[in-house]
């Protein structure tokens, strides 16, 4: 079940609510509890009722393990449960990578058949990972087989993150309080789902049809030309973002409606100046994980340049691995690696304070700015590609090699265009009728957007995280009317968008 469907928003979410609130009156927490992960589980089985049983048993291994681990602090137990967690999700998502790969090294033919990847297994994996360890840590110390199941399946974070820990997200279901139905809660998750929903079904897939064009017709092994693979870069980069905006968004605003705080999982990535800073916004409590179960791990930043740079391009390699089965992602997590590197090195030998005392501070920021963003769009192509010889079709036309013509028969040049179809094709996306001038406007005003505008935590500091910049105060939400209006005008649009272009579901479902 979508986010973004009918379904959930229409049936799903207001029986889950109102379920939840009503449990709370009759058996207090115990029942709420309950009431969340069967709620969790239909809406988990709705994409595919067999896996439900995958669900339910790693979650009962798991706590057994866990239980072991409270017993026992051996370590063997702690590398057992790790196993067993990483052994599924290799068994699932990169059994077929393994196996082609070596019979490609042993000139082979060997047949294996599709294994449908269960939804969310990547994210459940890390968040059963980290619980141990915490067990093994001695920060989890609780035995309750109810509370760990809430833990594990509290829908708003089971898809897709964010990566969450136990006693943080636990410690909010108060054992001794039920939670009971709060108009600021409900206000602020409304609105952060409202705003998310905008941004997926408004923004990200209005871009999808043409960055799937594209990037279809690289797959199909013909070379883009300038234009085209610009457009392909910069519509896919708006889209992803938008896209993990919009979920990460509709993620907060789902659990608040429940009296629940997600951490905070993406933060303006894109207003980065630098690879560490956008690292520091994108997928946040990603990063955090392979920060503390990797990096650190592998020596982090403690022993020496060279080994901290080793563990940073080690890390990176498995988080391009982690995102999917194929080499356009390690590669891509590779390059990110690298990246990071060159980050660090520029840093410890003062590089970064000589340029800017000599660029001065505005210069040097927009330099950073612009540097890091174009960095990250080539990045991107390798994300998005289903081979590297289409990433290299893209990738070559966006340095002109590809010539500056369109591949495309049906595209739609600039001359001889009547002005009705420029406008016609700001609404039409199902159609190839955009044109370089119309592709220009809409990526000038998502740069604006992304560069300029407050995010949606700054909009929703009214009691929640962040202080909005003085110079976007008025943007600040609150309870009124105004912003009732606001809500209801975004809602109207977000369900206008969804009846006129197919459900898509969120780019991170797929990992």
């Amino acid at each position: 079940m979508l986010y973004n469907s009918f379904e959930f928003i229409f049936v799903f979410l207001p029986l889950a609510l109102v379920g939840y609130f009503v449990a709370g009156r009759f058996n207090g927490n115990t029942l709420q509890l309950s009431w969340i992960i069967a709620a969790s589980c239909i809406f988990y089985a709705f994409w595919d009722p067999i896996y439900i049983f995958l669900l339910v048993g790693s979650l009962l291994a798991n706590f057994i393990l866990g239980q072991q681990l409270m017993k026992h602090r051996h370590k063997l137990v702690l590398v057992a449960g790790i196993a067993l967690n990483v052994s599924l999700l290799a068994y699932f998502k990169y059994r077929g990578f393994i196996v082609t790969n070596f019979a490609a090294l042993a000139d082979l033919q060997v047949e294996i058949p599709k294994l449908v990847l269960p939804l969310g297994i990547s994210f459940f994996t890390f968040q059963k990972i980290a619980y141990l360890v915490d067990v093994y840590k001695g920060r989890v110390i609780e035995r309750s087989l109810l509370r760990y199941a809430a833990f594990i399946t509290f829908f708003p974070q089971l898809i897709a993150g964010p990566i969450v820990h136990y006693v943080p997200l636990m410690r909010q279901f108060d054992p001794k309080r039920p939670h009971v139905p709060r108009g600021t809660d409900l206000g602020i998750g409304i609105m952060f789902f409202v705003i998310g929903l905008a941004k997926k079904v408004g923004i990200a897939d209005n871009l999808a049809p043409y960055a799937d064009r594209l990037f279809a017709t690289a797959n199909a092994s013909v070379p883009l030309g300038f234009f085209e693979a610009w457009l392909a870069v910069l519509t896919y980069g708006f889209q992803i973002y938008f896209d993990f905006s919009g979920y990460s968004d509709m993620a907060i605003g789902l659990a608040r409606m429940f009296g629940i705080r997600l951490p905070l999982n993406f933060d303006s990535p894109y207003k980065a100046r630098s690879i560490i800073d956008f690292w520091r916004r994108w997928h946040i409590t990603l990063s955090r994980f392979l920060r503390d179960y990797v990096y650190i791990p592998l020596g982090g930043s403690h022993h020496g340049l060279t080994l901290q740079l080793c563990a940073l391009l080690v890390t990176m390699l498995l988080g391009g691995l982690w995102h999917g089965a194929n080499w356009t992602f390690v590669i891509w997590g590779g390059v990110h690696g690298l990246l990071l590197a060159i980050n660090h090195l520029w840093r410890a030998t003062a590089l970064s304070d000589i340029s800017e005392s000599l660029l001065g501070a505005p210069a040097y920021n927009a330099l950073c700015l612009a540097a890091t963003f174009l960095s990250v769009m080539a990045a991107w192509v390798l994300f998005r590609s289903q081979s590297l010889a289409a990433a290299d079709f893209i990738l070559s036309g966006l340095i002109g090699a590809n010539g500056f013509g369109a591949a495309l028969p049906d595209y739609v040049l600039l001359h001889g265009v009547p002005a009705h179809k420029l406008i016609q094709s700001l609404f039409e996306t199902q159609s190839w009728t955009i044109v370089p001038i119309t592709a220009t406007a809409i990526c000038a005003g998502l740069l604006f957007v992304v560069w300029v505008l407050p995010n949606s935590q700054e909009i929703m500091s009214y009691r929640v995280l962040l202080p909005v910049r003085s110079r976007w105060r008025f943007a600040r939400w609150r309870p009124n009317a105004a912003w009732f209006a606001i809500a209801v005008g975004l809602f109207y649009w977000s369900l206008s968008c969804m009846v006129m272009l197919d459900i898509r579901p969120f780019t991170y479902f797929a990992f």
